[in-house]
């Protein structure tokens, strides 16, 4: 478990730096994307749903949602809830610095809906058909959401210290106190604090969730 969990931050991490190689803006950032989006492991959204995926099937291993106690007595211990807590905080930063680029990409857009008409359009899994950029980001969203939400749930997240915000149980495995000690420690990589940083991925994925359904 420790091992799956250590590899899993190293993984988030290597994740977080090959963000900032990525092309975000400037001439043919669509078909950069489109291109991209069509390699799995190069693809952020599938690389991140899948660590986010991860997480939630560690966690459920040793506790799952409605149970009150570790399946294993030993299974419960402070590397675990240590090395949960940092996973999640880690994809806390990939999810807000790829959604933050793609609003300000948005953003910038005069015309949004012929942009999406003009854009590429991308595949959701290999073997599907291709499908426009506004259903893709919906897609997306909607899927990023329900991990993440599952995730939080299995932390045993408190809704005002978590992205999703649903109803959690009072009882079993609860990280919320070491979660609060790391919102106030942690730093992403603009020096915001994680508490900043769930605000600010709230916002851009509502601005995407609204420019997705319109």
């Amino acid at each position: 478990m420790l091992q799956r969990l250590a590899q899993l931050n190293v993984d988030a991490s290597k994740q977080i730096s090959s963000l900032e190689l990525l092309t975000w803006n400037g001439p043919g950032v669509l078909d950069y994307c489109s291109e991209a989006i069509k390699t799995p492991e190069f693809d952020p959204f599938a690389q991140m749903m899948n660590t986010t995926a991860e997480l939630g099937n560690i966690i459920e291993e040793f506790m799952p949602l409605h149970a009150s106690v570790p399946k294993t007595a030993d299974s419960l211990t402070m590397p675990i809830a240590l090395l949960c807590v940092s996973c999640y905080l880690q994809l806390l930063h990939i999810f807000d610095y790829t959604f933050s680029r793609v609003h300000v990409l948005l953003s910038g857009v005069p015309d949004i809906d012929q942009f999406f008409d003009l854009a590429p359009k991308f595949s959701l899994h290999p073997g599907l058909p291709p499908v426009k950029g506004r259903f893709y980001l919906k897609i997306m969203v909607q899927t990023i959401k329900h991990q993440l939400g599952n995730v939080e749930q299995l932390l045993r997240l408190p809704p005002g210290t978590s992205v999703i915000g649903r109803s959690v149980p009072e009882y079993g495995f609860c990280v919320s106190t070491i979660f609060h000690i790391a919102m106030e420690q942690s730093r992403d990589m603009s020096k915001r604090t994680t508490g900043v940083m769930v605000e600010s991925l709230k916002r851009n994925m509502d601005y995407i969730s609204g420019l997705a359904a319109e």
